[in-house]
């Protein structure tokens, strides 16, 4: 008997409870953006997948587009539900968040896609795995999962200080984001260079072509983002010391 009251009157109001903190934390906007963005990433990866066992490909064979309105389609489809999901989450936050979690979310996809290239059968044969074309290929993923690190640290710890501060925060929290985002696309940057040299694996236009171009066009706006904000932060900085200084003179020729 105590077990069947355990079982019909404690677990109830818990499982409401945890439903109820559950929606006063996530609204149903943002759980189906999260849901979108799920389903989207499994189609793509389906889709894009750059291997097959039985032979038939979809939108990608290895590195070359296999059908090229499937293939654009899907990857500005990915792109688009993650813009959304960020645009969701992230509405009650400071609008640079958005690119924090674009580049999070770009550099995951840069990441994943040349490592899979990496595994793939073209970089597993003995001859072919000394190549330029597999050493860029492993040497930017490998970047691309540095890139990933960092981005999600930082932006981490700058969403923690603004929902402290609310608002942009300090001035310290300014230049980390702005030391952050410099790094950022300093990483993209080389990226895009071991990608899309002669040798490379991205030299025609394919998913390491588009999605590293992707990464590296969030990395430069959300730099250019940071540097906006660390230049109007000083200038209203130095207007207000300006002001302070006018109005000190201001009390002393009337105290005189």
């Amino acid at each position: 008997r105590p077990f069947r009251e355990c079982l019909t009157t404690t677990s109830a109001p818990n499982y409401a409870s945890s439903l109820k903190k559950l929606r006063e934390c996530v609204t149903v906007e943002q759980l189906l953006s999260l849901i979108l963005l799920v389903l989207v990433s499994i189609q793509s990866g389906l889709v894009l997948s750059p291997s097959s066992s039985n032979g038939s490909y979809l939108a990608v064979a290895g590195s070359e587009i296999w059908n090229t309105n499937l293939f654009y389609a899907t990857w500005f489809g990915l792109y688009g539900a993650a813009y959304l999901t960020t645009a969701t989450v992230t509405s009650m936050l400071h609008s640079m968040m958005r690119l924090w979690f674009m580049v999070l979310f770009s550099s995951i996809c840069a990441s994943v896609t040349l490592l899979i290239l990496h595994s793939g059968p073209t970089c597993q044969d003995m001859v072919l795995a000394e190549t330029t074309y597999c050493s860029s290929s492993l040497t930017a993923g490998l970047l691309g999962v540095v890139s990933v690190v960092l981005s999600f640290l930082c932006g981490s710890y700058i969403l923690h200080s603004s929902k402290r501060n609310r608002g942009w925060g300090s001035s310290r929290t300014r230049w980390i984001g702005l030391l952050c985002a410099s790094l950022l696309l300093v990483i993209h940057s080389i990226i895009v260079a071991l990608v899309s040299s002669p040798s490379g694996p991205g030299n025609a236009v394919g998913s390491v072509f588009l999605v590293s171009w992707f990464t590296w066009i969030f990395g430069l706006l959300l730099w250019k983002s940071c540097i906006d904000s660390f230049l109007v932060s000083h200038g209203s900085a130095r207007s207000t010391i300006a002001n302070l200084k006018s109005l000190e003179k201001r009390h002393s020729k009337r105290t005189r």
